[in-house]
């Protein structure tokens, strides 16, 4: 299970900043938090438990697409943020460029539908080939600009070719409702349900983020498992602190005592999608205007995705010595899937002689932890979540702790953890610029503005 070292983040050791007592103070809002979330029935919640639900659409889109050597996934925020962060974590940066015996896959994966640019558009067209991949396009409501134009373009590409869509397109959408749901009844585009009752930021764990995830060979039904031992263990903690809560009880504290960033660092390379799944997690959850009675309140931790080594180079100075307003989580893991040794002969190069007797599994752990020595040195509070390794089951565990950590802390702030209104203004007025009906009134605000 994730260990969750929480020394740096108290007064002992940063010199600074919070006691323990401080903490046991807010035991009492800290357990109505958890217990709001035990008691809420909250669609991601439900998800763990399943992978026998999903077995039979896993199976048939297998079947859907086993002609097929590529799949593209149509998305954006929601939609691709987790099944990225699965991709990069399970497979690695350089999946698609495997061509060994050993290491060929099935299928490559690429993602679109997550900018209008035309140039990320054309550069994926530079690498696959139309009549073998498959494109999933995920959406509820099947309106968002992005994706429905991403859909449009290539859907006339096919019909250029004589190709036809249906046989290259399945959605991933609300079961009822929204124009994906209607355009897959009206012209026989296949379609898999995503829950209605589910946000797009807490979806990884549906069919959202299984079913592509399925098809580039990483084990679902292990990923959920992790998360559904990791919930069972919070049920069986009811009435006591768990290791979340007081990870959020503190970062809470810090929050309101004026550190209003959050920066996730993980050092697993293949964790850094992760960190931005995160990042659109904690911001469109927890950034509100007005509370759950209706005060205005503009609650919210600023999260800042970044990953280590290589921001340990480029950001840690700000980190240690700028302004105090940071709270850090690395995530570290006891072991690589795959490990090198360093050299034992440094004959000519003595100067990398102290390389000696190393891994770099070992050099990735000290960096980590000598960034987390500095900080505390510099009275910067830090958290470190650690895991056996990146394997499915730990990395569906990662997924729940975080969802369940930004559930306590939105119940700590009194806030609506599900909503996004703050994201509904840019939308209705592109709608509005790009003519669609009923949002004429946005579009002319949107003009007045430009004007002015």
């Amino acid at each position: 299970m994730i260990k969750a070292d929480l020394k740096n983040m108290f007064f002992d050791k940063l010199g600074i900043g919070l006691d323990k007592p401080d903490l046991n103070d807010l035991n009492d809002k800290l357990m109505e938090a958890k217990n709001k979330f035990l008691d809420e029935k909250l669609g991601f919640k439900r998800l763990p438990y399943e992978y026998e639900a999903i077995k039979k659409d896993l199976d048939k889109v297998r079947k859907l697409t086993e002609q097929m050597d590529t799949i593209v996934v149509i998305g954006i925020g929601g939609s691709d943020l987790g099944t990225r962060a699965i991709q990069r974590a399970i497979n690695g940066l350089y999946y698609n460029q495997k061509t060994t015996e050993d290491d060929r896959h099935s299928k490559n994966i690429y993602f679109s539908g997550d900018t209008t640019d035309p140039e990320a558009i054309s550069e994926l067209l530079d690498v696959i080939t139309l009549s073998k991949t498959t494109f999933f396009v995920v959406s509820k409501s099947g309106n968002t600009v992005e994706q429905a134009s991403t859909f449009a373009y290539f859907r006339d590409l096919y019909l250029k070719k004589n190709l036809k869509p249906q046989d290259h397109f399945i959605f991933l959408t609300d079961a009822v409702t929204g124009t994906l749901r209607e355009l897959a009844t009206k012209e026989g585009y296949e379609a898999f349900d995503v829950p209605s009752d589910v946000g797009g930021r807490f979806s990884v764990l549906s069919t959202v983020g299984m079913i592509p995830a399925y098809l580039v060979g990483v084990d679902v039904e292990q990923m959920l498992k992790g998360a559904a031992d990791l919930d069972t263990e919070i049920k069986n903690s009811k009435g006591k602190m768990d290791d979340i809560l007081t990870y959020v009880g503190l970062k809470y504290l810090y929050y309101k005592g004026g550190k209003n960033i959050s920066v996730m660092m993980p050092y697993q390379y293949g964790l850094y999608e992760f960190a931005k799944w995160y990042q659109q997690l904690w911001a469109e959850s927890l950034g509100k205007k007005v509370d759950l009675d209706g005060n205005e309140v503009h609650e919210g931790q600023t999260p800042i995705a970044a990953v280590g080594p290589v921001d340990q180079h480029s950001q840690l100075q700000l980190y240690n010595e700028g302004p105090n307003d940071k709270v850090l989580t690395f995530i570290a893991a006891e072991k690589s899937r795959k490990d090198i040794n360093l050299p034992d002969d440094y004959t000519g190069a003595e100067a990398f002689d102290f390389l000696k007797g190393h891994n770099f599994h070992e050099l990735l752990n000290f960096e980590q932890e000598t960034s987390a020595f500095a900080l505390t040195q510099n009275g910067r509070p830090n958290a470190t979540l650690t895991i056996p390794q990146v394997d499915e089951y730990h990395l569906g565990q990662l997924f729940y702790f975080f969802e369940v950590a930004v559930s306590y802390f939105g119940n700590l702030l009194n806030i609506n953890t599900y909503d996004q209104p703050g994201v509904e203004l840019s939308k209705n007025a592109m709608y509005g610029v790009l003519g669609k009906k009923d949002y004429e009134e946005v579009k002319d605000a949107f003009e007045k503005y430009k004007a002015e």
